[in-house]
């Protein structure tokens, strides 16, 4: 699942995982490969004419470094999605979230419509707070 945004900017929707038991037995980093692969095979299909179409979009910047194996910094972002970024990156960054009480979590929804946490602090079996002092390495 895509999203095509106002600015014809093709990314992958936040909510992808809902496809929770595919994504989770096939592991989320596995289907972020096949959307590349087949994005991939798209553009290289334009670029050697083996389709007279060009595609009728454009992919988000954030979404093209993940596609070429490069780090993807918050700023990229701010071309991708401004209200995102403004919002909820840059609010973060100038400010302290401790309030906020943001968590290393992940929230989920399986076929059966039940919501599921799904702790993503790396090495780590209990639920991490966002603080000040981590503000960076949750956003990074």
């Amino acid at each position: 699942p895509l999203n095509d945004s106002k600015n014809r900017l093709i990314h992958p929707l936040p909510e992808t995982h809902k496809f929770n038991d595919f994504v989770l037995k096939l592991g989320v980093l596995k289907c972020f490969e096949l959307a590349g692969l087949i994005a991939a095979k798209m553009i290289i299909n334009c670029l050697y004419s083996y389709s007279n179409q060009l595609l009728p979009f454009n992919f988000t910047r954030s979404f093209l470094k993940q596609i070429v194996g490069l780090l993807v910094e918050p700023e990229d972002f701010a071309t991708d999605d401004s209200e995102f970024y403004t919002r909820k990156i840059l609010y973060i960054l100038e400010n302290d979230p401790t309030d906020l009480e943001l968590t290393y979590t992940e929230t989920i929804q399986t076929f059966d419509g039940k919501t599921k946490e799904i702790n993503i602090a790396p090495n780590s079996k209990q639920l991490l707070q966002v603080t000040q002092q981590n503000k960076l390495h949750y956003i990074y």
